[in-house]
């Protein structure tokens, strides 16, 4: 039989007319030991005695799981440990085939608990720590769109330890193609440290997220060949955020060429 938080059962006392009445964890994440645990084991796990009784009586029904907030617009993918997680991020854990919770990453300073193993993961002995639990969830997300398939700029600035004081929450370099942003405070004051200097030292994670790689030139062009396109097809115009976007993306990938006359016509182009 599977059990839910703050189920009830009784086990029998040998030799006597009574019973001794357990109730289920009603914390989502130590009821799981119910599953796992009897009544009264050692481990005290799962299980609470709260009192005895004789005779019998009417089952209880298990809490209704609709009583969570279900979010809308469906599941955000699962929690994985070997993933990096931040203050708001959401993740999906399934306590069974049919239901899936979702839990958020807590502010600073729990959120260091969110990348902090198994034991700190959704679901797990110590997730209160790290995650909060929001609601339930069925289906999956649906991906977000975007006017452009460029998801990140090439920064011009490129990583220095010559150039730590400068560094605070929200600056982003790049390394080679790379491109780290750093977080926000506090975690940002280890920006200007060469100690966590991005990819190349143990712990850079904590001052810097990986952002994305700078778009090569095919990916460019590709871009604005499809934005050419939706322009002719629809005969409506790109936004200015749009085309700034877009032509500055092509600025940075095509810096090595001189190509400053070819970004003009594109920008001319695209405000047709």
């Amino acid at each position: 039989m599977k059990y839910e938080a703050k189920d009830k059962v009784s086990t029998i006392i040998d030799g006597s007319l009574f019973s001794l009445v357990w109730q289920c964890f009603s914390d989502e994440h130590l009821s799981r030991f119910c599953q796992q645990f009897a009544p009264g084991d050692e481990s005290k796990l799962g299980w609470t005695l709260i009192g005895h009784c004789d005779g019998t009586m009417a089952p209880t029904t298990a809490p209704n799981f609709a009583e969570l907030t279900e979010l809308e617009g469906g599941c955000p993918e699962e929690y994985e440990t070997d993933l990096h997680y931040e203050s708001g991020d959401v993740v999906s854990y399934s306590m069974a085939l049919d239901r899936t919770v979702v839990y958020q990453c807590k502010e600073w300073p729990n959120d260091a608990y969110c990348n902090a193993g198994s034991l700190y993961a959704p679901g797990n002995t110590h997730s209160s720590l790290a995650w909060e639990l929001i609601g339930w969830c069925s289906g999956t997300l649906s991906p977000t769109s975007s006017p452009m398939e460029l998801t990140a700029l090439c920064p011009e600035e490129v990583w220095s330890s010559s150039n730590l004081f400068s560094y605070k929450e929200g600056t982003r370099v790049r390394k080679s193609a790379s491109i780290f942003e750093c977080r926000s405070w506090p975690n940002s004051l280890w920006c200007t440290n060469s100690a966590y200097e991005p990819e190349n030292t143990q712990h850079w994670e904590e001052a810097w997220t990986y952002v994305g790689e700078c778009p090569t030139f095919e990916e460019v062009t590709a871009t604005i060949e499809g934005a050419l396109t939706i322009t002719t097809e629809t005969s409506q115009s790109l936004s200015e955020s749009e085309i700034t976007e877009l032509v500055a993306s092509a600025e940075y990938a095509l810096q090595d060429i001189a190509c400053a006359c070819y970004l003009m016509t594109i920008s001319a182009l695209l405000m047709l």
